[in-house]
């Protein structure tokens, strides 16, 4: 292990909050890498380099301090993982009034770098997980190097999964944000299988690839989503998407992933949990053109763009499955008026919202309607 310039700024950076004394840590090499005092950064201090060598701790005196090139009195002690000097740590101060403080010292940062350590490996195999996923949810065809890959990161290929893509609401999550909210997904993960993989998909995207084996798995998949969607909205007040694909052997996960993307298109709609198993309607309408959309809607809603009033009595209408009495009753309108402006909504289009044919292709425009990214341009058409 090397210690890094960063990592000795860390040290010191914890000492600051416990000592009052001077501190500074030194590469093997002798060079000062971090200080309590700024100007010795970049200094040669012959002591800690004779502490390298020796691997022992060296007591340098007032006497000493002419001696030896770069040095203060103090004591400087070897800073060892697996019994390697990986630096040193030097306290200032009379020798005998700063040898205690200096062992306990010595003894801290030892454990911040192997904390840290421990803190890298752990971030290696994330990275090294989510970029691993990544290629696998596009793989069509295992090769070597991947499965020799998942074997390096202990995953399971053995297995049937279901890929569950999560969406938290929202362009972007906040920065300060994220690491909580990784902490919270990764304590969700707990509660799920052994073998069961969540990375990162972004700011505010997440990958599950679910170990599927059992029966009754959609009901306590769809169990565990909903209380997570009631859990990040409890810590953070944000709402999740969630889409869901069916269970595939670990060469088909691809398919699984293309499923679930599906899914989540239509879970995004309203912030809820989508399988896409459960899907019948939306499968249709996903693999309509954006061009075909337009002219639909030309043909349909084009002529009532205008009269925003109709759209809205509309949608409500529809909404309500029909019901004049609720339509009426949401819209706070006579049930008379709502009649008028159905009239009108069929001299308008020439579909009638009170015939089930009409209402469907009405119904089918509305959809479109409300996913166009621009509402004037429809209008224009």
């Amino acid at each position: 292990m090397k210690l890094s310039s960063n990592l000795a700024k860390k040290i010191i950076a914890e000492v600051q909050q416990v000592l009052q004394e001077n501190v500074i840590v030194v590469g093997v090499d002798g060079i000062i890498m971090a200080s309590t005092d700024p100007t010795r950064v970049d200094n040669f201090h012959e002591g800690a380099y004779l502490v390298v060598q020796s691997g022992k701790k060296l007591e340098i005196k007032n006497e000493d301090v002419n001696k030896l090139r770069g040095v203060k009195a103090g004591v400087s002690m070897p800073i060892k993982v697996n019994n390697d000097v990986i630096g040193v740590i030097g306290i200032t101060g009379i020798p005998k009034e700063v040898s205690p403080h200096g062992e306990l010292l010595r003894r801290m940062t030892e454990l911040l770098i192997q904390e840290n350590y421990i803190r890298e490996q752990m971030d290696w195999r994330e990275r090294s997980l989510e970029s691993f996923v990544l290629d696998w949810l596009k793989m069509r065809k295992w090769s070597p190097m991947m499965k020799q890959r998942g074997e390096i990161l202990g995953v399971k290929l053995n297995v049937n999964r279901r890929c569950i893509l999560i969406k938290v609401e929202g362009e972007e999550v906040q920065q300060s944000v994220q690491p909580n909210l990784w902490w919270l997904m990764q304590r969700f993960l707990d509660q799920l299988k052994e073998n069961d993989i969540l990375v990162r998909w972004g700011s505010n995207r997440f990958v599950l690839l679910q170990e599927e084996n059992s029966q009754g798995q959609h009901a306590r998949t769809l169990y565990a989503l909903q209380q997570l969607q009631k859990l990040i909205y409890k810590n953070f007040n944000f709402e999740i998407a969630v889409g869901v694909g069916d269970p595939v052997p670990s060469d088909g996960v691809y398919l699984s992933y293309e499923q679930a993307k599906s899914a989540l298109d239509v879970a995004m709609e309203t912030n809820s949990i989508v399988f896409e198993s459960d899907l019948r309607f939306e499968m249709c309408l996903q693999d309509i053109t954006e061009e075909t959309r337009e002219q639909f809607l030309k043909r349909t809603l084009g002529p009532l763009l205008a009269e925003e009033e109709l759209i809205e009595t509309l949608k409500v209408y529809i909404e309500c499955n029909s019901s004049l009495k609720q339509s009426a009753e949401r819209l706070h309108i006579h049930i008379n008026t709502l009649h008028y402006r159905l009239k009108r909504i069929e001299d308008i289009t020439s579909l009638s919202p009170k015939q089930f044919k009409d209402l469907v292709t009405l119904y089918l425009a509305v959809l479109f309607l409300d996913k166009h990214p621009n509402f004037e341009q429809v209008k224009a058409l």
